[in-house]
């Protein structure tokens, strides 16, 4: 047998020296609550009131300290056959003729934006998923999982009595900061994890779920990726705290991208 004068590399040491032959560019993701209050989430929470002249000076005060990152992007919780809807709502903003939603996507998205003279803002959400949660509770009371069912009872009713606790007493910066913890972010997608264990043995709703849930951030988290061109040096993802959750896991194989505590933003 013949040895090669060259030494054996294993593939990854490739992958890993190119990565790193680069600054990574940073990335701060911004979970938020929903400001219009929607409803679509299966925890309730109260109005934030987002009009409010208190609350709009709250707003203007957190633009201004994610303005100070200096985003060359700006990412938000819009699906990207809306962007020709977007673009034509931030184009009117710009130009004067268009009132802000009580959205964040506009309410922070279109304003800071607009502070930093971009074009557009980029939408990267995606609905092409399922979220069986009525059956999931459906197949677990057929099997008599009350203590599960309880157990995610409980949990929903926790956090939107934490949540509009909360409310009462924060800032909008403050309210963030709070969301946007390791602990916040851990009850988040821990509570996924509880349900793979609806059903019996030959019912998989709770891997299902949890599944599509994943792969509805993975796919948002995929096409934030798309859209870079190399030239960024900073970006700000805005999303619900639900997604940036598990966002931030995917980021932390990510040696391209440098996760930027929300902690230093929200100051």
């Amino acid at each position: 047998m013949v040895e090669s004068d060259t030494p054996t590399i294993a593939p990854g040491f490739f992958w890993r020296t190119e990565q790193n032959s680069k600054p990574a560019v940073q990335l701060l993701l911004l979970g938020t609550f929903h400001f219009s209050n929607p409803g679509l989430d299966a925890v309730k929470f109260k109005s934030a009131d987002i009009n409010s002249d208190t609350r709009q000076k709250e707003i203007q005060q957190l633009v201004g300290n994610i303005k100070k990152f200096k985003p060359d992007k700006i990412f938000i919780e819009a699906g990207i056959d809306q962007q020709a809807l977007i673009d034509s709502q931030y184009n009117a903003y710009l130009s004067g003729n268009y009132k802000l939603s009580a959205n964040e996507t506009n309410q922070v998205g279109f304003r800071l934006a607009k502070e930093l003279g971009h074009k557009k803002v980029y939408c990267i959400d995606y609905w092409g998923t399922q979220f069986p949660f009525d059956s999931l509770l459906k197949v677990a009371k057929q099997n008599r999982q009350d203590e599960l069912l309880n157990s995610i009872n409980d949990k929903i009713t926790a956090v939107g009595q934490e949540f509009n606790a909360m409310l009462l007493k924060s800032t909008i910066q403050q309210l963030l900061a709070w969301e946007n913890t390791d602990a916040m972010n851990a009850e988040n997608v821990g509570f996924y994890f509880k349900l793979l264990k609806a059903g019996d043995l030959k019912n998989h709703v709770g891997s299902y779920l949890t599944s599509e849930w994943y792969r509805r951030n993975l796919i948002i988290y995929e096409q934030m990726l798309k859209e870079l061109d190399g030239r960024e040096k900073r970006i700000f993802l805005m999303f619900g705290q639900g997604h940036t959750a598990m966002i931030k896991q995917f980021v932390q194989y990510n040696h391209e991208l440098e996760l930027v505590p929300v902690a230093d933003v929200l100051k």
